[in-house]
């Protein structure tokens, strides 16, 4: 008797229009509607993306995401994925040590913006914009490289806004 086969699933076919419809919302300095988180969270780990590694798998961005609360955090997770989870960045000798650390990035984000932010939020995205330089700087090192690229820059930028927004809202 053989073992019952799995029954196939039909393939997902993701269009580039729906893409670069997903990268323009993700470049808005406001947070989507909650229809539009629910119709396409899943495609902000960046795997249906050209050029962006499926794994390390980790589902960063699910529905209990409080997308509006971190939005400039996602802003910026999202393009850091775009950028650096990436095969040109992971082809090079030991990059399971930079996958490692990708996945351990990723698993970082969820575990924030699973949950409201609290009071040391303008600390946890300090730490977190301190883990993202060393990562992008982990991925530029790999590649010889010694000039920080712009979005590289941008990613960072974004989240030193998330961070002088918290600071605000603390000091008030």
């Amino acid at each position: 008797m053989t073992a019952p086969t799995k029954p196939k699933q039909k393939p997902v076919i993701i269009s580039n229009d729906t893409l670069e419809a997903v990268v323009k919302v993700m470049g808005q300095r406001h947070p989507p509607s909650q229809e539009w988180w629910q119709n396409n969270y899943v495609l902000l780990d960046g795997a249906h993306f050209h050029g962006v590694m499926v794994d390390p798998v980790v589902d960063c961005f699910n529905l209990d995401t409080k997308f509006s609360s971190h939005w400039d955090l996602l802003r910026a997770t999202f393009r850091f994925i775009q950028e650096y989870k990436s095969s040109k960045y992971a082809s090079r000798e030991r990059s399971e040590e930079y996958m490692e650390a990708i996945r351990a990035f990723l698993l970082r984000i969820r575990a924030v913006c699973d949950e409201e932010p609290g009071e040391n939020h303008r600390d946890v995205l300090r730490e977190i914009g301190r883990e993202l330089k060393f990562l992008i700087d982990f991925a530029k090192h790999r590649l010889g490289k010694e000039k920080v690229d712009r979005k590289g820059n941008s990613a960072r930028m974004v989240l030193q806004r998330a961070w002088s927004r918290s600071k605000s809202f603390f000091n008030n």
